[in-house]
């Protein structure tokens, strides 16, 4: 198949936008409840890579900056995938990195082609015996755990993994994990921001790239272009408005990210064949 053929279906990108702003959510308060970071891996054959590019701990950002240094982490990690993989499914396997910092993986789910995990941790660990030897504060912020305290946070997320699992599973199709790390982060973008009066541009330089690469990438991984999304993402909110709630239709029109009455009519009646009023008179009675 040609790269130009690939078109992931409109809800399914949608569902993967709406994952890693989930996700997001979920991992934010998970830290500062806990603090262990979390993180999804997308592996593939003997490639992987973060799904949602999450890494918070000071230390972890300033090493990759140090090749010889990526190179110990990467083995390192991949050894605890290899683990992470003979234990199975939602069992975690914990070690620490050459700097120090405990983490733990457990595989979330396993498709045909690919596998996703979830790691947690990225903090230094010490005995629960031991008086904590923090490092410099200008290397690293991240308050050292107790291992009692590592391991009450390890089993809290335990606990929580068969709710990921449904979760990912649910909302995260396959075909959207081709897309590249810049496109995941740019549909994060959207997801969290499209209610607002978002264009390309604004989503390029979040991203770090020239809106002409991130309109052509777009386009080449998804299948759709970067105004068709954030439409389809905005039409969707308004239906979902529209059906759950009794608000007014023209608040959600504007709550929806769409500038004016008559163009969020004309663009609802494309997408679902009737008026935005029609629509909500046409929902079941519950």
């Amino acid at each position: 198949m040609k790269p130009e053929d690939i078109r992931i279906p409109p809800g399914e990108l949608r569902s993967f936008g709406r994952a890693l702003y989930s996700m997001e959510r979920f991992s934010d308060d998970f830290t500062k409840a806990t603090g262990l970071e979390l993180d999804l891996i997308h592996a593939l054959h003997d490639r992987w890579e973060s799904v949602a590019a999450r890494v918070h701990n000071p230390l972890c950002q300033q090493l990759t900056h140090n090749e010889p240094a990526c190179q110990r982490c990467a083995e390192t990690f991949t050894s605890q995938l290899q683990r992470a993989d003979e234990a199975g499914i939602g069992v975690f396997t914990s070690c620490s990195c050459f700097a120090g910092q405990r983490f733990s993986v457990a595989l979330l789910t396993d498709y045909p082609d690919s596998k996703i995990y979830l790691l947690a941790g990225r903090v230094p660990v010490y005995d629960n015996h031991s008086p904590a030897t923090t490092k410099s504060s200008s290397v690293s912020e991240i308050e050292p755990l107790t291992e009692k305290k590592y391991a009450a946070a390890l089993e809290l997320a335990s606990i929580m993994l068969p709710q990921l699992q449904r979760e990912w599973k649910e909302r995260a199709q396959q075909n959207a994990l081709g897309m590249t790390a810049t496109i995941r982060q740019a549909c994060h973008y959207i997801q969290t921001h499209y209610a607002e009066n978002c264009h390309v541009s604004d989503v390029a330089r979040h991203c770090g790239v020239s809106s002409d690469w991130l309109s052509r990438h777009f386009k080449k991984d998804t299948g759709h272009s970067l105004p068709e999304y954030i439409r389809e993402l905005r039409l969707e909110q308004a239906a979902e408005l529209l059906l759950d709630s009794d608000t007014a239709i023209t608040k959600i029109c504007f709550d929806s990210g769409f500038q004016s009455v008559s163009q969020f009519n004309r663009l609802f009646h494309e997408e679902y064949s009737m008026s935005p009023s029609d629509y909500r008179h046409a929902r079941p009675d519950v």
